[in-house]
């Protein structure tokens, strides 16, 4: 499911007329061009887990997701025992003790829906579907990466939700 709707990205436009599979492409093209930017595969809402293997010798205060970003955490062990302790940032789990263990597991909601995108994910993607919308790629892909498209207020709005590193 997308994170902006058809409805409200014809009010961003003012575009009362616009056909709806034109606006949909739009979409779909922001949504990708925004999620590359912050470095996630989608922004649609889906459910990860993923398991970390700890080094014997040292305790890890953090673990970085590999897909994000975290919407929702649903639950973190160490060694089988459920930790209610845990930091979670979009990309990363922190606990204030670190993971002294062998094996950490966390199950997580990544992305949104139109009902729990956080508000700065939306403006974003609005802008970057009517740029979209605008200027589109005649015989290329909707999807293209095209990085114009997010402007520089728009990459302010994105920072937090960025994967670290990029």
């Amino acid at each position: 499911m997308a994170v902006v709707t058809i409805e409200q990205l014809r009010d961003y436009l003012h575009e009362g007329g616009a056909s709806e599979a034109s606006l949909t492409s739009a979409i779909t093209a922001g949504e990708s061009v925004v999620a590359a930017w912050i470095g996630a595969p989608t922004l649609t809402r889906r459910q990860r887990s993923q398991r970390w293997y700890m080094p014997p010798d040292r305790v890890k205060p953090l673990v970085e997701l590999e897909d994000g970003p975290l919407s929702e955490l649903v639950q973190v062990t160490l060694d089988g025992r459920v930790l209610d302790d845990v930091t979670p940032s979009y990309w990363i789990l922190s606990r204030r003790d670190g993971f002294p263990g062998e094996v950490v597991e966390a199950t997580w909601w990544a992305g949104w829906d139109d009902s729990n995108v956080p508000e700065p994910i939306r403006q974003a993607v609005l802008a970057a579907a009517a740029a979209a919308y605008k200027q589109p790629i005649y015989g290329g892909s909707w999807q293209t990466y095209n990085a114009s498209w997010i402007s520089p207020d728009a990459r302010l709005l994105l920072q937090p939700y960025r994967r670290p590193g990029l």
